[in-house]
């Protein structure tokens, strides 16, 4: 099941933006040309639906976390799945050209951790979990 989740993930990295302008330049061929596809209403049902419904988990993963999900948060998802390609490449392009090299976050080490800090055990206002 992992194996599974984790290829269906990045095929769909991979394929989402290519699609996208696939199903784009298949309307606007439909548009200004005489015929239409018979399954360019089913392709925009999936990708509807689909979209209906992340946008539905996110809003309830929000609304678990004391979050409110707005409807520009869930337009925002239309721009972020195609940019999951863009990572895709990326990630492509380091694994072929640089693959002992790590991007990572710089961090320093925080001057200001002294008594006054918040203990790594404190629970988090962040946490979604009921035992927190």
């Amino acid at each position: 099941a992992l194996q599974a989740t984790l290829g269906v993930a990045i095929l769909g990295a991979m394929m989402h933006a290519p699609l996208i302008l696939l199903l784009v330049a298949t309307l606007l061929t439909d548009l200004f040309g005489a015929s239409a596809a018979p399954s360019l209403l089913v392709d925009l049902s999936v990708l509807l639906s689909g979209w209906s419904a992340a946008s539905l988990a996110n809003a309830v993963g929000a609304k678990r976390a004391g979050l409110r999900m707005r409807f520009i948060d869930a337009l925002a998802s239309l721009a972020y799945w195609p940019l999951q390609t863009l990572a895709f490449v990326f990630a492509v392009h380091q694994l072929l050209f640089a693959p002992h090299h790590w991007d990572k976050t710089p961090h320093a080490p925080a001057l200001n951790a002294g008594a006054d800090a918040e203990p790594l055990d404190a629970p988090s206002p962040w946490s979604v979990s009921p035992a927190a």
